[in-house]
This record gives C-alpha cells, structure tokens and sequence, in this order.
C-alpha cells in the first residue's frame, strides 16, 4: 500500500495494521513514484527520483531489502512503471527523458514437469 507520501506500508490484513517497509530505499527526501507487482515472482518494484528499485518478497521479513534495479538506465527521475506480463518485461517511464524496458527480477524457479 502507498499512501502518497515517501513511505510504502504492508498489510496482511486489509489495512487494520501497517507495516512501514520503505526502510533502505534511497534517500528519504525522494516521493515515491509508482509501485508494480510481479505476483509470479512475488516481487514489488518502486519507482522514485532515484531510479527503479525491487523487493523479494520470497526473502524472510527480516532479509528483505531494496536492491537497487537501474541496469543500464541513466540516472533518472522514474514516474511510471509498468509490467508486461507476455514478455516478463518491465517498463519505466522516465520524466521527459523517454521509455526504457528491462527483463523483470526472476526468482528461483521450481520444477512442476521434469522430462527424462
């Protein structure tokens, strides 16, 4: 959840409680921008003033951290982010500095079919 400020909160309960867990993005002073979820690798993705950053939410509570995400992009003032789920691509929109489209963060995977 994100309530407009530069802070991101979890719940797991519908909002009665809130977790703040914006702790480790860069400085404190950058809004956040846009937020998307990858549910297949259970990953959440933040855009800020900083660039793109990601959260594997598959990681303990306690190991989880912000990684910052900026393969290859400039150092840029990210606004929009958007997942394309048929390509596992993600996109960012840079404030008047174009698109830019990255491969997402894949997790590890677990075999459902193995074929000798």
């Amino acid at each position: 959840w994100y309530d407009g400020t530069k802070k991101i909160y979890y719940t797991s309960d519908g909002g009665d409680s809130l977790l703040d867990i914006s702790n480790g993005l860069p400085s404190p002073d950058f809004p956040i921008r846009d937020l998307e979820y990858d549910p297949l690798n259970n990953v959440l993705y933040c855009a800020n003033d900083a660039g793109v950053w990601y959260r594997d939410l598959n990681e303990s509570t306690n190991n989880q951290v912000w990684k910052c995400f900026n393969n290859n992009l400039p150092g840029l003032y990210i606004e929009h982010l958007k997942i394309n789920e048929c390509t596992r691509t993600i996109l960012a929109g840079a404030w008047g500095r174009g698109l830019y489209e990255a491969d997402l963060i894949e997790t590890d995977f677990t075999a459902i079919l193995m074929v000798s």
